[in-house]
């Protein structure tokens, strides 16, 4: 231990007759309190890497591996500090130094690797994305760096908040509900080193027409004026209320508004109605049926 640098040993040999004892010899503990470090930095940077050691008249010899440590080279540098240009031959390059003391005990420090940082960047942004209610959407991001790691984030309000998802790939897939109408998605890479860069931002929209509110059953006295109301999402939506008093048998009203408004009268007890929506297109979506109830 370094408690015992200097300290003297000798034997005594004792026999039936007597003892002699042995010359004396002095321990000398020498160890390494330093390691070197690896070092990353850009192209043509210095790498510096250095040992700290204790003994007495030590000497320093560093080598270097360029095959992952199965063999090693003795380099010309003999003191404790080792320099030198980090070229893109020497990315991955393995050192380490051996420490010789005066009675020629040797011992190797720990090896350290140069590396060259590359930089983080996105080579393909996730783009927007439109397919029907209740399909399949995905979208991808490609990155180039070390030890890539992702995070996908999504936004239900235009990008003021963001909420971690739960997909850690590459590529983000998720069913388009009508709830998901417009939601925002955008990934956040994050190399080994702990460097970040966040992705554009990518939407997800549903093509064709959505009914985000249904119109629903009313109860009202004979004679008030009921209504019924309906929303949907889609390009210049157009609207045509339908009228039943079968369920079967579907009748145009004059009502062509989001809204359909009538005089609940006893001949319209138990109507049913029900509005079909068209879009820039001429796609169309007939909504769920109310019904109009005197009570």
């Amino acid at each position: 231990t370094a408690a015992r640098n200097g300290q003297q040993y000798r034997c005594v040999v004792s026999n039936a007759l007597g003892s002699v004892t042995s010359e004396s010899a002095t321990l000398s503990v020498w160890i390494i309190r330093t390691q070197p470090k690896d070092y990353m930095g850009a192209v043509n940077s210095k790498a510096t890497f250095s040992i700290s050691a204790q003994g007495e008249d030590l000497r320093y010899q560093w080598q270097y591996s360029d095959d992952n440590g199965e063999t090693w080279v003795n380099s010309s540098v003999k003191s404790d500090v080792y320099n030198t240009t980090l070229t893109a031959a020497r990315d991955g390059r393995l050192v380490r130094c051996i420490v010789t003391d005066q009675n020629g005990t040797s011992v190797a420090s720990d090896s350290a690797a140069m590396r060259i940082q590359k930089s983080l960047s996105i080579t393909t942004q996730p783009v927007d994305v439109s397919a029907p209610v209740g399909n399949t959407v995905a979208f991808r991001v490609e990155a180039a760096g070390d030890g890539l790691k992702y995070q996908w984030q999504f936004s239900d309000d235009g990008g003021k908040t963001w909420s971690d998802s739960v997909v850690k790939s590459a590529i983000y897939t998720t069913k388009l509900t009508a709830e998901r109408d417009g939601r925002l998605v955008r990934c956040v890479v994050t190399d080994q080193y702990g460097g970040s860069v966040i992705s554009d931002t990518a939407v997800m929209t549903s093509s064709g027409i959505v009914i985000t509110l249904q119109p629903e059953d009313v109860t009202a006295k004979e004679n008030t004026i009921v209504s019924f109301k309906v929303a949907a999402k889609g390009i210049d939506l157009t609207y045509q209320w339908q009228i039943s008093d079968d369920g079967t048998t579907w009748i145009d009203s004059s009502v062509k508004a989001a809204r359909y408004s009538t005089k609940l009268t006893a001949a319209k007890d138990g109507r049913m109605v029900r509005c079909l929506v068209t879009d820039a297109h001429g796609d169309s979506v007939i909504s769920d049926a109310a019904t109009m109830t005197i009570g």
